[in-house]
């Protein structure tokens, strides 16, 4: 016989698609940066350019062409968002066996925290960014993941289907997301192995993304035209710059070609040390700069960064960490920001809500330069470290406890994307590492509740998930 104490209508969901609509009428038509507008302007003329990824661009040119509006763009991503954040939510307080009478609360409060200003996250959804929908792929990636691991031996081939083209968005989306491959499938191939499904079918599965993957890129210059402009080489300039100024005894040494540009004149906003390579108001690089402009577009660029990097590997990392650790360490500046720049697109703000928009971004505003409020928000540098540490835990405790043991699979997939920007980073931006904060923010807010949920029926061990759920268990069954 059902439980009559079951949830009727779930609270949960109704929030979620409240916070949507509201988010969506108060920023409507949409935030646009100036990569947003870049991203919606190649969508009216379908001109690509690869300095972003054309997925977007391209998609967003397909909704306009079949009738759709940017503003309702914006409104899917809201919803897309918001209900992945309460799916991601539930699946988390389910694989912990929390009882399903206090799942909806535990998720309600996780969503409560995360919906109001005190955290980015209304913008963030509200924003036409490549790094929103990054965001909105992995929490569905993450909550089907965790869904599948409690389904014992059934599988369901739609949400398997929805999961592997997840996953083929997630690695297009961005330049630097072909990094999540690796975390993604080591997780995919662990739900799918004990499952009643052939070896070589799993095989193929997994690399079905790798090959889509290959595919698009090969496509989007063919077929779509996209224009390569070689991104990278920001990048590249931005390394090779840094490591001159760190260290201007390369120059003599080996005898750079670049060593002529970077000689002259160069804006006195580009620094090295102090834990910042920074350049025009911690934008990483700015287009009007002749002189790093001049030094992307030397053909001896390549050449001699590697020349660099192999004589001097030290103070190539040396710039890299220095790189890394101003990107992730609490900032004195103001530096996230989302709002509509003049534009001749025709994307105008809407007048009626500019009091609640300006509140919001006040509010947010005193979150950032607040001492302590600032460190759960706006700096990345405590969730990767807890991020390290869930992994460490997770692992070192994945034989006393079946759900700890696949969460150290999870979590290694926010800490695959912190860390893709030790390797290539173009400017302190903080929106870029956000999809891994949020996803931190809801596992740790989640795993906190249910903890706290489960020290209410007394089990200690419970709390520290020693019981509970494991592999060969279905959610909600009692332990021996």
């Amino acid at each position: 016989m059902r439980d009559k104490s079951r949830w009727r209508i779930s609270p949960s969901l109704l929030i979620s698609y409240f916070s949507a609509f509201l988010t969506w009428l108060i920023f409507y038509p949409g935030l646009f940066s100036v990569d947003s507008l870049t991203i919606y302007q190649q969508a009216l003329t379908g001109d690509f350019r690869s300095f972003h990824p054309p997925l977007l661009a391209l998609a967003l040119r397909f909704f306009l062409k079949a009738g759709g509006t940017v503003g309702l763009f914006t409104l899917i991503a809201c919803l897309l968002g918001f209900l992945g954040i309460r799916r991601l939510s539930l699946a988390v307080a389910k694989y912990f066996s929390v009882k399903e009478d206090r799942q909806e609360w535990v998720v309600c409060l996780v969503f409560f925290v995360l919906s109001i200003p005190l955290t980015p996250m209304m913008i963030y959804f509200a924003t036409l960014w490549v790094d929103t929908w990054l965001t909105i792929y992995l929490i569905w990636i993450i909550a089907m993941l965790l869904e599948m691991a409690m389904d014992g031996n059934r599988i369901s081939y739609f949400k398997l289907g929805v999961l592997v083209i997840l996953i083929i968005f997630a690695l297009l989306i961005r330049s630097n997301s072909i990094i999540l491959y690796p975390p993604l499938i080591l997780a995919l191939i662990i739900v799918l192995w004990k499952k009643p499904i052939a070896h070589t079918g799993i095989v193929l599965l997994v690399l079905c993304p790798l090959i889509f993957y290959f595919l698009f890129v090969n496509l989007q210059y063919k077929s779509l035209r996209t224009l390569n402009v070689h991104p990278e080489r920001v990048s590249f300039a931005l390394d090779l710059t840094s490591m001159l100024i760190y260290n201007p005894s390369i120059c003599p040494a080996i005898n750079l070609q670049s060593c002529r540009v970077v000689e002259k004149d160069l804006n006195p906003g580009f620094r090295v040390g102090n834990g910042a390579i920074d350049h025009t108001l911690n934008q990483g690089w700015n287009y009007s700069e002749p002189v790093l402009i001049e030094l992307i577009e030397s053909p001896f660029l390549s050449t001699d960064l590697w020349l660099a990097a192999t004589h001097y590997p030290w103070t190539y990392v040396s710039v890299k960490l220095l790189n890394f650790w101003d990107y992730i360490h609490a900032r004195d500046q103001y530096y996230y920001q989302s709002f509509i720049h003049p534009n001749n697109l025709g994307v105008v703000m809407n007048e009626q809500f500019d009091d609640v928009r300006n509140a919001i971004f006040i509010i947010l505003h005193r979150v950032y330069t607040h001492p302590i409020l600032k460190y759960f928000s706006f700096v990345h540098l405590p969730w990767i470290v807890l991020n390290l540490l869930g992994i460490l835990y997770c692992f070192m405790n994945r034989h006393k406890s079946g759900p700890l043991r696949y969460l150290g699979l999870i979590l290694l997939i926010p800490a695959t994307y912190y860390f893709s920007y030790l390797i290539a980073l173009t400017a302190s931006d903080f929106r870029f590492m956000y999809p891994s904060l949020v996803i931190m923010q809801v596992i740790t807010l989640t795993f906190l509740l249910s903890g706290i949920s489960n020290l209410q029926d007394g089990d200690y061990k419970r709390v520290l998930f020693f019981r509970g759920l494991s592999p060969r268990k279905s959610v909600g069954r009692k332990d021996p």
